[in-house]
């Protein structure tokens, strides 16, 4: 399945590298538009609704900021934000578990090759086939499904599918977009697994996960990622 990418600088050089260096790599991924203000990015995204945008936090007119905060208002939209910035300030000020949709962040001068990689590792999946396959994988489990953990659970399986697995990032957000006390949610998640763990038999966790019958929750969350990912994959 082609990705899409939108480029959304100022910086005219960093635009043209970026183009440049995605049209010598083609590996289903497209580059459909390229902004040079925060005005245009907006009008850019709404017309095409990209899997990607590359966003320069400082930009004209529109800040990169606010485009960051006209996206996270659209319900339908699902374009994932990678920041690139030369303004560490901005970056350091960023209250970045407030936007969901953001999956890296690069300093300039970044290398081409790791903004790359994100990309053609993150996996664009709509929400309902997240929902139904992570529901699915885990009602193999003896989980308290009633449990409003549970919920938070699901929750961080389904970030965790759509950037890096950095546990603390992940809690931060759900416990900010289900406003919950974030330990209170880091205890509860470990609470709900260490029950799951005393209630299920041995051999079904050993089914998913065969080196670890007692998993922590970033083990857990790490392999049914793992799971979903494959599943999702195998029947596209």
């Amino acid at each position: 399945m082609e990705k899409t990418v939108v480029i959304a600088d100022d910086d005219l050089n960093c635009g043209k590298y970026l183009f440049n260096s995605f049209s010598a790599n083609k590996k289903n991924i497209n580059v459909v538009g390229i902004a040079t203000n925060g005005e245009e990015t907006l009008e850019i995204i709404k017309k095409l609704n990209p899997n990607f945008l590359i966003l320069d936090l400082k930009m004209p007119i529109i800040s990169g900021i606010e485009v960051l905060n006209y996206i996270e208002k659209q319900k339908n939209n699902n374009t994932k934000v990678i920041i690139i910035s030369g303004e560490s300030d901005m970056i350091n000020t960023l209250d970045f578990a407030k936007y969901n949709m953001i999956i890296n962040i690069f300093i300039k001068p970044f290398k081409f090759g790791d903004l790359y990689n994100v990309i053609l590792n993150t996996n664009d999946y709509n929400n309902f086939e997240i929902r139904t396959y992570i529901d699915e994988i885990l009602h193999n489990f003896k989980f308290n499904f009633s449990s409003k953990f549970y919920h938070y659970l699901l929750l961080c399986i389904e970030k965790a599918l759509s950037g890096p697995l950095i546990l603390n990032k992940i809690y931060k957000s759900v416990s900010k977009q289900e406003k919950i006390n974030q330990n209170r949610l880091k205890w509860g998640i470990q609470k709900l697994i260490l029950s799951m763990v005393r209630y299920t038999p041995t051999s079904t966790i050993k089914e998913y996960i065969p080196y670890n019958t007692t998993p922590t929750p970033k083990i857990f969350i790490y392999e049914i990622v793992q799971i979903v990912r494959k599943n999702i994959e195998s029947n596209n």
